[in-house]
């Protein structure tokens, strides 16, 4: 398992509709939780695919939640 942090200042809310949306996604199947610290969540991206290294999962994950979130903004 490969598992990488997904550091900022989201919130809880936040994080869940990331989890609702991403998780099982794709071929890499994302196991996605997170940590809340004094209201400021960290995502936890994990991935039973070890093919990838915690760098090459972490571009991974961002890129498809921002193609994820672009396509649900243009088609609203």
């Amino acid at each position: 398992m490969v598992e990488t942090i997904i550091e900022g200042y989201f919130t809880e809310k936040e994080c869940l509709k990331i989890k609702e949306k991403m998780q099982d996604k794709t071929f890499l199947h994302f196991d996605i939780s997170y940590s809340n610290y004094a209201g400021n969540c960290k995502l936890i991206v994990r991935s039973q695919n070890t093919n990838h290294s915690k760098s090459e999962l972490k571009k991974m994950f961002i890129i498809l939640v921002v193609s994820f979130f672009i396509k649900l903004f243009l088609l609203s």
